[in-house]
């Protein structure tokens, strides 16, 4: 048989469209079931998508009936929950003003309005308007505390948060949503066994609950347990697949993990949903930020940072970011806003520490971390050589030894601090130790130019010039490049 020519395909595709118009017509196929449920049942049957955590098939749903009856109050309503389910805010906003134009009653729409602005990062506006909002029906009164614990917390009211949250828990004593809200308090302040312990508690209510799964994923990263957070996202995605947060939480950790390929199918779930999310471009600017291409993470974070000034992860993001790219003014101005709000996120005080080193503000790295350091929880190399740096470009050699020194018995394998602590012992006259720690990472590392010139500068101090010229000649050898020599 030829093979069937472009023609051919054309008319075959014609003929079909023509016979399934006949089909329709004539009754013969599902066409004429389209329209077999009245809005009300439509209704229902969005209702039951929304108890089942299915935000798209309710949309669908929801959409079917105003497409019939567009001022239909209650498809509007539940279309807004439908979209806040998904975290599209500004959707959610904007079809609570269509309620409302044709008479949803305000008392339907402030809490959903609130949540609206909750998930835009909207925090203060969150509180102005539902400040007289605090005196009514019990129920209705739990919502807005709930939303109101939610904001307060993200900006960094913890105790306001934590009475709004014991508000909700005295009219609703096993309110997931509140317990999961006091959890988030005793992570902002570095409670992980406290938080992971009211997770839990939530969890127990309600096993598959997507915010109770996603916290706990974000406690297994904070915690350093990548693939525990992997597992708890993922079960977050299979539990509810229409959820954005989900599929944007487990993009976000398979780019931590560096499972770069892993991670393309979620992103491309979440744009083809909501391709205009603000989320969807900070993801974006982490996978491009992973991948070394600073300037495309940079231009796409700005696209989120336009429309939420003030959104936290964008903040410490955009402040990694111009670290990397050299702007470090501005990478201060991020990071420093950052913390102002949750002044114990551990990542983020290294982050400054750093800046400031790199723009050569020892004094003030070291005012930066002496909370840190003070704080006998603190158990990261990362910090202690952050100290250990700072002091010794202050020309406090000792102490700068002794942060460097804690910093390399707990990470031998850092080739970065064995360097650094090999400098500040040969800074404090103690030759014989910067030799050893020199030598150390010379063995290891053969390209490693600083140590190895360091090295010979220390054989040299002692006079031992055959050392010096052996290493001068291994330097050759394996960096003959180098203009040092």
């Amino acid at each position: 048989m030829p093979p069937v020519s472009v023609h051919s395909k054309t008319v075959k595709s014609a003929c079909f469209g023509l016979f399934m118009s006949i089909t329709c017509a004539l009754g013969l196929s599902a066409c004429d079931r389209l329209d077999r449920f009245t809005p009300q049942q439509h209704i229902e049957r969005a209702k039951e998508q929304l108890e089942s955590n299915r935000p798209r098939a309710a949309e669908i749903e929801l959409k079917t009936v105003l497409q019939q009856d567009s001022k239909n109050v209650e498809a509007r309503l539940m279309l807004a929950d439908a979209y806040l389910a998904s975290n599209r805010g500004r959707e959610a906003e904007a079809e609570l003003l269509r309620a409302e134009q044709i008479g949803a009653p305000v008392k339907r729409t402030d809490v959903r309005r609130a949540r609206a602005y909750l998930v835009q990062g909207q925090y203060d506006r969150v509180l102005k308007e539902t400040s007289s909002k605090i005196i009514g029906d019990p129920q209705n009164v739990a919502d807005v505390f709930q939303v109101r614990g939610d904001a307060q917390l993200a900006l960094g009211k913890t105790a306001e948060a934590a009475a709004s949250y014991d508000e909700v828990l005295k009219i609703r004593p096993t309110s997931i949503n509140a317990i999961f809200g006091k959890a988030r308090l005793f992570a902002s302040r570095n409670d992980l066994k406290g938080a992971m312990a009211m997770v839990d508690a939530g969890l127990t209510i309600s096993a598959h609950d997507v915010t109770g799964l996603l916290l706990k994923g974000d406690l297994l990263l904070a915690a350093s347990d990548v693939d525990g957070a992997l597992a708890s996202y993922g079960e977050a995605v299979n539990s509810h697949p229409d959820n954005i947060a989900a599929r944007l939480a487990l993009a976000s950790a398979q780019i931590i993990a560096k499972k770069l390929d892993a991670d393309d199918e979620n992103i491309a779930i979440v744009k083809k949903v909501a391709p205009t999310l603000p989320s969807v471009n900070y993801l974006n600017a982490l996978l491009q930020f992973s991948r070394g291409k600073n300037q495309e993470a940079f231009d796409s974070l700005q696209k989120v940072l336009v429309v939420l000034p003030d959104h936290p992860p964008s903040l410490i993001l955009s402040g990694a970011i111009q670290y990397a790219l050299g702007s470090q003014l501005q990478a201060e101005v991020n990071t420093r806003k950052f913390l102002s709000r949750y002044p114990n996120n551990l990542f983020a005080s290294k982050l400054l520490a750093a800046i400031l080193l790199k723009s050569t503000q020892p004094a003030k790295a070291i005012e930066s971390l002496t909370p840190l350091l003070a704080r006998p929880d603190i158990n990261d190399p990362q910090v202690f050589a952050l100290a250990g740096n700072a002091y010794i470009e202050t020309k406090q050699f000792q102490k700068g030894v002794e942060y460097l020194s804690k910093a390399a018995a707990m990470s031998p394998a850092d080739l970065s601090i064995q360097t650094a602590l090999g400098f500040g012992q040969l800074a404090n006259g103690d030759v014989d130790r910067a030799i050893n720690s020199f030598e150390s990472v010379v063995k290891i590392d053969t390209h490693s130019a600083i140590a190895d010139n360091f090295l010979i500068l220390s054989y040299i101090s002692k006079k031992d010039y055959q050392k010096a010229i052996d290493a001068a000649l291994a330097l050759v050898k394996n960096d003959p490049g180098n203009a040092s020599m």
